[in-house]
């Protein structure tokens, strides 16, 4: 439940951001993009990293030969 006298918060950060230097905005553009590209490499990472199946499954015959 939001309360009734909060921050109209996306007014503020438009206001800041509208008077923010470029300097300032291409650091916060750099920062988020390698975060981006950091948090991809993880999940890429961990999607390929070496798990071995559970020990039911390479008991079994392979249906193939």
């Amino acid at each position: 439940m939001t309360a009734p006298d909060s921050l109209p918060l996306h007014a503020l950060a438009e206001e800041n951001l509208a008077s923010a230097s470029p300097d300032l905005l291409r650091a916060m553009v750099k920062t988020s993009a390698l975060q981006r590209a950091s948090a991809s490499a993880d999940m890429s990472a961990s999607a390929t990293s070496s798990v071995s199946p559970p020990a039911e499954w390479r008991s079994s015959p392979s249906p193939w030969g």
